[in-house]
């Protein structure tokens, strides 16, 4: 099987597994005739709720992700395949995560509006944005290695490529790292620490690989966080 057509589809199953999962916040409603107590209370927990759909959004929003899944793979060229041992490990790993993930956020996880939490929110949302533009425009720079269509190694050049040689796994980590902030539950930081575990290591791996295989490779380019590792 194609890695690209591996790794993309299997994104489309965590999205999947927590909208499956999922159950409907059901909102308050604000009482126009309430004391000024009553509503504040009323709007806090609307508010909440709406939050809490916020949060299992930033899953669901990898469907945003879901055109590399069904786009990207066709576009990569000259990749070997990948073993079916893989490709099924990451099908388990994304079903059961989605699960997981929208089990607690419908079961166990709460959401109080304080201006702590909102600037968690205002945080997780802009590294979460900022991650996934990092992850994208760096398979892109990575594709078009290969546009002339050759099977050659080039040296990947342009965007967070200047800082870290896996500035796609960078990218990864800023998008997850961005829920765990934002949502705050023990699945969002324990998704966060398996991507840091899993992606990581490929990052360094790369990086070597790199070192050895151009001599003019930048010296100053790290391998997974700009600047310092």
């Amino acid at each position: 099987m194609h890695p690209g057509h591996c790794s993309f589809s299997c994104k489309l199953l965590t999205p999947s597994a927590l909208l499956v999962r999922q159950n409907d916040y059901r909102t308050t409603q604000i009482d126009p005739q309430g004391s000024w107590a009553v509503t504040v209370r009323q709007t806090n927990r609307y508010i909440a709720a709406v939050a809490a759909k916020l949060a299992t959004k930033f899953v669901t929003g990898t469907v945003f992700n879901s055109c590399r899944a069904l786009i990207y793979p066709f576009l990569i060229r000259g990749s070997k395949g990948t073993p079916a041992h893989l490709f099924l490990l990451a099908f388990f790993f994304c079903t059961a995560n989605g699960y997981i993930q929208g089990a607690w956020h419908s079961n166990y996880a709460t959401f109080e509006i304080s201006s702590g939490n909102l600037m968690c929110y205002i945080t997780g949302t802009v590294l979460y944005v900022s991650g996934m533009i990092i992850n994208i425009s760096s398979d892109l720079i990575l594709r078009n290695l290969r546009q002339d269509g050759t099977s050659g190694y080039k040296i990947p050049r342009g965007g967070f490529f200047e800082y870290v040689s896996g500035a796609n796994f960078f990218g990864e980590f800023v998008e997850w790292l961005g829920y765990a902030i934002f949502a705050r539950t023990l699945p969002a930081f324990a998704f966060l620490t398996f991507t840091a575990c899993n992606i990581g290591p490929r990052a360094y791996h790369h990086h070597k690989w790199y070192q050895k295989k151009f001599e003019d490779y930048p010296k100053r380019r790290k391998a997974f966080i700009p600047f310092v590792l």
